[in-house]
């Protein structure tokens, strides 16, 4: 189900880097494995090559997902995956507290989870 307004690229995006960080880290950490196992000098470079482009693009993803959390963070782009956003309103309401910024309202409780629900 699909809301109106919804900023969804920026969370898929982020998935799709934390994938390939976890994969690369893996090829990487098998390569490095294999080019120290390996008894001729020539396989051990092929090895080696494989092994340093898989740690780069591991890295590279990890700074992609700081940077797309950062965005995320930044502009306000939380949806929280609850059954419904009324929530809130069934907790004690001395825990809750409301919450305004950006001509948004929300409701802010430091109940069981600490989630900001916005209405």
């Amino acid at each position: 189900m699909n809301y109106t307004g919804e900023h969804l690229l920026p969370g898929q995006l982020g998935h799709f880097f934390v994938i390939l960080a976890l994969v690369a880290s893996l090829i990487a950490t098998f390569a490095y494995f294999k080019s120290a196992q390996v008894k001729l000098p020539e396989n051990e470079g092929s090895w080696k090559k494989l092994a340093r482009y898989a740690f780069i693009t591991q890295a590279l993803s990890v700074f992609a997902v700081f940077g797309i959390l950062f965005y995320i963070i930044n502009n306000h782009l939380l949806s929280t995956i609850m059954p419904g956003n009324t929530a809130a309103v069934r907790l004690n309401s001395n825990t809750c507290s409301p919450v305004s910024g950006k001509g948004k309202k929300a409701v802010f409780c430091s109940g069981a989870y600490g989630i900001v629900y916005w209405a």
